[in-house]
């Protein structure tokens, strides 16, 4: 099955949407700087280097939900210039929305090509995207199987495909949910795509093209 379109124009979401799409945004990142901060606090069974990149894990996540706050404040005003874009590590930017996700680093298979590695583009979009739809891999996908997550360059654009592996039993998905909303506003914020597929194995595979600064 393959579903491929460009996103339609959409009218701005009224205050009830921008409060539901926020509290969504917000759910995953909170979640996760609650068990780190615990996991760093008790130490149990942490070495030295894992209490620190938990601690350096708990301010991404900070730096996140900053970034999130300062969106919602740039929504709230008249429309003006986007936001600003710059040089980015992008695996970087892949391992931490996949722990806002709650995703398992033993998890992710990030697949990164040389030239998409370093890109010139807005983080925390990226990063929002990414953190979605890895959650929905997540919830919807098998609960022990890789998720894969794959960076290619694609001449003045980034192409970010994220595939899960089916469940055992199957989650049924009841609608694209608030996360693929968001993603769909997003990417048609920043003029790009979505497309939608299943995989080799039977798992949904999406596909977002970014066009580069």
């Amino acid at each position: 099955m393959r579903l491929a379109f460009r996103l339609p124009r959409r009218p701005s979401a009224g205050p009830s949407r921008t409060l539901d799409a926020l509290c969504h945004e917000l759910r995953s990142p909170v979640a996760s700087v609650r068990a780190l901060a615990r996991a760093a606090r008790s130490g149990s069974g942490l070495r030295p280097d894992e209490r620190d990149e938990a601690l350096r894990l708990v301010e991404q996540h900070a730096e996140h939900l900053q970034s999130l706050i300062e969106e919602l404040r740039a929504q709230c005003r008249p429309a003006g210039p986007g936001r600003p874009a710059y040089d980015v590590w992008l695996p970087d930017v892949v391992h931490a929305a996949a722990s806002a996700a709650g995703l398992s680093p033993g998890r992710l298979r990030l697949v990164v090509d040389d030239d998409a590695a370093l890109v010139h583009l807005d983080a925390t979009v990226v990063r929002q995207i990414l953190t979605n739809l890895v959650e929905n891999a997540c919830r919807y996908g098998s609960p022990t199987a890789d998720v894969e997550v794959l960076a290619q360059r694609r001449r003045s654009a980034l192409a970010l495909t994220v595939t899960d592996q089916p469940a055992a039993v199957p989650v049924p998905r009841l609608g694209d949910g608030l996360g693929a909303g968001i993603v769909r506003r997003l990417v048609q914020r920043a003029g790009g795509s979505v497309e939608t597929t299943t995989g080799p194995t039977g798992g949904r595979r999406v596909r977002v093209v970014l066009p580069l600064a």
